[in-house]
């Protein structure tokens, strides 16, 4: 009886591995296309890459159509062998306002059991965009991957940077009456209102250029509460603490060095003028910063030292605004690094910065409002305040 159970058993195994062995065969198999088609897309993403590359290296002496008819033929000449096995698409276009080549390479081929696993056939789609290096600076970063409202103009508001790269690292988004003109604009997500050239969607991620940059503020201070007006005050580096207010007349002239401010807020209002050269304003985790009615912005940033480039930093705690809607912000000259606040730019028909020789905007996000128009100038060389590594023409060149 046992043996004839066991014989049993054996015969039932067989009959079942008989009937799954279509099945088992068929998994095998539709698994050993998918790999395949896996490391397909992996080859075509990597030509679509070089192709972009070898076009952008070709930008300084022709920006027509004629280099992208050549980053195709490159892309051709590379997909030779999968073309035996797919129907390959190829576009290639010169973006950036003439600065940068994408590339996009779509195939399509049959699948398992006659298009029937997936319906209709494998799809892939891949793209790759290439800037040459020193053709578009990188001056206005929003690198919060986070919220829609990354880099947003509201109203009449402005940003003009003509000669560099506008970047946000989620969406643009730019109210009717307002208007971005840069060399070129990029977002991660969505890009939607006037903006000149038409901004390029899906851009690769720019992480924070300045991550690893130490920002302390000492903890000894060097004055507490200050108040000026109707007077001219030269203040030496060190630790202000406390709320640091412009008034009225007040002239507040800082020495060359780093000025950190602490516990409290620095507030220009009125007709208050805050000048300095070769200064850097580094604020801590929970100051404020407003520039507010007539008061006159006239900084240029560190020439030597460890935030050589920098005019204004915060903290990596400060989740702060920091708020610019004075009329005469015209001179700020450096590098505005706010790791994880916003820079707000508000006001009347006014500009800011505009009369620097260049200035970088690094920062979580940028907000404008009103009617203010950014000016983002990129004449690095002429200034004697050096651009850090990571952005303006320093950066390096990104490709997807």
């Amino acid at each position: 009886m046992r043996l004839g159970l066991l014989k049993d058993n054996r015969g039932n195994v067989a009959v079942i591995f008989a009937l799954g062995l279509p099945a088992l065969a068929a998994s095998g198999l539709g698994g050993m296309e998918m790999l395949s088609v896996v490391g397909d897309r992996h080859q075509m993403q990597s030509v679509a890459e070089l192709a972009a590359l070898a076009g952008a290296k070709q930008l300084n002496i022709d920006n027509s159509a004629a280099t992208a008819e050549r980053a195709t033929n490159f892309a051709n000449a590379q997909l030779s062998e999968l073309r035996q096995r797919w129907t390959l698409a190829i576009t290639a276009t010169i973006v950036d306002n003439g600065h940068g080549v994408q590339v996009a390479i779509n195939g399509h081929r049959g699948s398992f059991f006659g298009d029937l696993l997936p319906p209709g056939g494998w799809t892939v789609s891949t793209s790759a965009v290439a800037d040459i290096a020193g053709q578009t600076p990188l001056c206005v970063l929003g690198f919060n991957e986070d919220k829609s409202d990354v880099v947003a103009l509201q109203g009449r508001s402005a940003i003009s940077a003509p000669n560099c790269g506008v970047q946000s690292n989620s969406d643009v988004s730019v109210a009717r009456n307002a208007s971005i003109e840069a060399a070129a604009v990029k977002a991660v997500g969505t890009a939607s209102g006037p903006i000149t050239p038409t901004a390029l969607t899906d851009a690769p991620v720019i992480p924070d250029p300045f991550a690893g940059m130490s920002i302390q503020t000492p903890a000894a201070c060097s004055d507490y509460n200050l108040t000026v007006g109707l007077t001219t005050v030269n203040l030496a580096p060190g630790v202000h603490c406390g709320i640091i207010l412009l008034a009225l007349g007040a002239d507040l002239h800082l020495l060359p060095g780093e000025h950190y401010f602490s516990r409290g807020a620095l507030i220009a209002t009125m007709n208050s003028k805050l000048s300095g050269s070769d200064v850097v304003l580094i604020f801590d985790d929970t100051q404020l910063m407003q520039f507010l009615g007539n008061a006159q912005i006239s900084i240029t940033g560190r020439k030597s030292g460890p935030y050589a480039g920098f005019v204004l930093a915060a903290s990596r705690k400060n989740s702060s605004n920091f708020q610019i809607s004075t009329d005469h912000a015209h001179q700020l000259l450096g590098t505005v690094y706010i790791p994880n606040g916003t820079l707000t730019v508000s006001g009347s028909n006014n500009s800011v910065a505009d009369e620097s020789a260049w200035t970088v905007i690094v920062s979580k996000g940028l907000r404008l409002s009103g009617s203010p128009k950014l000016v983002v100038n990129s004449s690095y060389s002429g200034s004697a305040v050096p651009v850090p590594s990571g952005v303006g023409d320093n950066r390096v060149v990104l490709t997807r």
